[in-house]
């Protein structure tokens, strides 16, 4: 209901898991300026996800994950760069959505400085070039998990300069090339999934620095 909208001073919504039959996530949870947490994920929304979501300024949390129908004709976004306005988001968990259309993903992404948590799994995400990304902002960020996405790219060496990260899953994602070197700089590194891609040469000596991982696929 629209009324939610009077309550101005809500920090903290949660609907997840209840069954909303595929309608649209309301863009009227977009002027609710002093929301911290939103919890949609499993919620049964659909079809479009509303940019207005990229008024909620104060927002650290925020999980939209598995929407009603995970099998969706046309791109759920047109764009992300409305993510660029959610500059205190500290968890991002969008898995599911259709997100074929979003060809800014990773430069909105990397707007977001304050990201420690990433999750967008099984979005159909545009073939995309992981190193045309420079330089990253991420600099406290320690789980991404982009797999069974097709990006048909090399490793993101950009990756290999945030030394905070402790899970990378990248499983599915149609790498190719060489695992890098750099690799081995990540020593809070517990995680490393690059299963199912296309790698090719040796598995670098570098990993032995990784001395917290407990995971390597």
């Amino acid at each position: 209901s629209p009324s939610l909208t009077h309550l101005t001073h809500l920090e903290y919504l949660d609907l997840h898991r209840n069954d909303f039959g595929g309608a649209s996530i309301p863009k009227f949870i977009g002027s609710l300026k002093n929301l911290r947490h939103l919890d949609l994920h499993g919620a049964g929304f659909g079809r479009k996800i509303p940019p207005q979501l990229g008024n909620l300024s104060k927002l650290n949390y925020l999980d939209i994950s598995f929407p009603a129908y995970k099998i969706i004709s046309s791109s759920s976004v047109d764009s992300l760069q409305w993510l660029s306005g959610l500059s205190s988001l500290t968890y991002l968990y969008m898995s599911w959505w259709n997100l074929s259309a979003a060809s800014d993903w990773l430069e909105s992404l990397n707007m977001l400085a304050s990201l420690q948590e990433v999750r967008l799994c099984f979005n159909n995400l545009p073939p995309t070039d992981l190193n045309y990304l420079s330089q990253s902002n991420f600099t406290v960020l320690d789980k991404i998990d982009l797999s069974s996405n097709s990006f048909n790219s090399i490793f993101p060496y950009w990756l290999t300069s945030i030394q905070t990260v402790s899970k990378i899953n990248l499983a599915y994602c149609g790498l190719h090339g060489s695992i890098p070197k750099a690799v081995g700089n990540l020593t809070a590194l517990t995680d490393l999934l690059l299963d199912k891609n296309i790698l090719e040469g040796a598995i670098p000596e570098s990993i032995c620095r990784l001395c917290n991982l407990q995971i390597l696929s």
